[in-house]
């Protein structure tokens, strides 16, 4: 194991970033959720947020959020009280979704941490200003990663651990197919934690609705780091930059130094 290679997925140490030409990050998103407000009763705070993030964010658009209900009839939706505001940039890379619960911010041209975290904690400042939520309920960070260049796959044993990779490459007789592998792991420590999922899939399947598929076999790593503690607003960013770095540190536990090399290590 090189010394840049952590035994565990967590270390006592912050693992050092290190930039990649090509990531293979597909999308990043950060989300706080929050108890319901008497302030954001009516649209007035939608509207207010609406014009203060105009200048970066100038395309809006307002829609009926649903809750996802597990039931004897399936899964099926149902509307849920409030509207959802989208915020987006000209070239529709970034988005800012509003609800009555819940703030979030994803992009599909992720710029690095200090970058993201800063535009998200600045939607979150004049969100703060405008609302007043006393504390936010959950804060968390996810990061999807997805390969799907058919070189590449043939090398994932040698991209990713061994325990990452688990059946994905598992050499089959003529007639066998392996048409998915999924992982999902959840890690718990006092306050929050981290969902870590991976796998092969098949053309045209996705993990959720808000990753839509690709045409080909691709691998995923999905991860989702996570607070659940009562939090001050004004303590967000020390929390969205520990979640970030925990949800870093598995990454780069999880791939090997050929994967950085693969895909540009900036030295």
């Amino acid at each position: 194991m090189r010394a840049t290679e952590h035994a565990t997925p967590f270390p006592s140490e912050p693992t050092p970033e290190v930039r990649l030409q090509r990531a293979p990050l597909v999308k990043v998103l950060a989300q706080v959720r929050f108890p319901q407000l008497a302030s954001m009763a009516g649209s007035e705070v939608d509207r207010s947020f609406a014009r203060a993030m105009a200048s970066e964010f100038p395309l809006a658009q307002q829609g009926q959020s649903f809750n996802v209900v597990l039931g004897q009839q399936g899964v099926t939706q149902e509307p849920a009280a409030g509207g959802v505001l989208q915020l987006r940039t000209i070239d529709e890379s970034w988005i800012i979704t509003l609800t009555a619960g819940s703030l979030s911010i994803e992009t599909t041209s992720y710029p690095g941490r200090q970058k993201f975290c800063a535009q998200f904690l600045q939607a979150l400042e004049r969100f703060v200003e405008l609302a007043g939520p006393p504390y936010f309920e959950r804060v968390g960070i996810r990061y999807v990663n997805r390969i799907s260049d058919p070189a590449t796959l043939q090398d994932l044993d040698s991209l990713v651990r061994p325990e990452v990779l688990g059946t994905a490459l598992t050499p089959l007789p003529e007639g066998f197919n392996l048409s998915h592998c999924l992982s999902d792991n959840a890690f718990n420590w006092q306050g929050g934690g981290l969902q870590a999922k991976w796998g092969k899939l098949p053309p045209n399947v996705h993990l959720d609705v808000s990753l839509p598929p690709v045409d080909a076999p691709n691998w995923l790593l999905d991860l989702d780091s996570f607070s659940t503690e009562r939090l001050d607003p004004n303590k967000s960013r020390e929390t969205l930059n520990t979640l970030a770095g925990r949800a870093y540190d598995f990454f780069r536990w999880a791939v090997t130094e050929k994967f950085l090399d693969t895909f540009g290590r900036v030295q």
